[in-house]
């Protein structure tokens, strides 16, 4: 089954981002940011603002049609798969956002996030965000998660926050050979999937909190940063420096045939 199937207009009683259920998540957090569902944004900002202000919060990180193609989806065409959060403070200036994309893979069911920005100069972390989502499709009684990390690796800051969130490394989200859950196009960037089968919810909002960490096996993470972010608790981009030197050392060690032919290594 094709997943560009026609998913018609969506229904605010239905959607992921439910008023009374992101009101329920936000109550259980000490937080001063308001989180307004889909095209209630409209009531707060105009359109033109919208757009001047989520530029802001994407900072050129995001190609500009990509971005500006998630708001039609949500705010005039108000596709059923897809859905939009928006954070606003108490001047109703607009601080981050996230787009989600049901059926986005082969899984119809599945949620992905299609975009997440914050505003760098804002306090507000991009969990609150990614847990309102996480949150709200628990509540939906959904199983699991989906996005792409832009840059992979390099993207530390972003792959640091997903993981803290309890995100994997998934390659079989890839569509670059034929897959069961294929999803994701660019082998730039890093295909990640959480389950929340053992998480409820007040785990999440204890994830976003900072109240409770999440631990990842060696074979969750097998880079290992996440653990030597936990356990130094250093800026990403310097636990990303320490991994890099490091593997540029077992590279020097290992035999000449293994460093020129990468099929030695096994990716999965």
């Amino acid at each position: 089954m094709s997943t560009r199937k026609n998913w018609g207009t969506r229904d605010p009683n239905t959607s992921l981002f439910h008023k009374t259920i992101i009101r329920r998540y936000t109550d259980n957090l000490p937080s001063v940011v308001r989180l307004i569902c889909n095209e209630d944004i409209l009531n707060y900002l105009g359109p033109t603002y919208i757009s001047e202000q989520s530029r802001k919060c994407c900072g050129g990180r995001v190609k500009e049609r990509y971005q500006m193609n998630s708001f039609l989806y949500t705010l005039v065409q108000r596709r059923r798969e897809f859905e939009l959060l928006s954070a606003i403070d108490s001047n109703n200036t607009l601080l981050g956002f996230i787009v989600c994309q049901l059926g986005e893979c082969k899984m119809l069911d599945v949620w992905s996030v299609r975009l997440i920005c914050v505003k760098k100069t804002t306090k507000m972390s991009s969990l609150l965000l990614l847990g309102a989502m996480m949150y709200a499709i628990k509540e939906k009684g959904g199983k699991f998660a989906v996005l792409e990390l832009s840059g992979g690796y390099s993207n530390i800051q972003g792959f640091i926050s997903y993981s803290k969130m309890g995100f994997i490394k998934n390659l079989s989200l890839y569509n670059y050979r034929p897959r069961e859950y294929e999803c994701f196009y660019d082998p730039a960037n890093l295909p990640m999937y959480v389950s929340l089968e053992h998480l409820t919810q007040q785990n999440i909002v204890e994830l976003v909190a900072g109240l409770k960490e999440l631990r990842l096996t060696a074979k969750q993470d097998d880079t290992g940063l996440f653990e030597r972010y936990q356990q130094t608790h250093i800026h990403p981009r310097k636990v990303l420096e320490y991994w890099n030197a490091d593997y540029r050392s077992k590279i020097r060690r290992l035999p000449r045939e293994i460093v020129l032919h990468p099929q030695y290594y096994t990716y999965e």
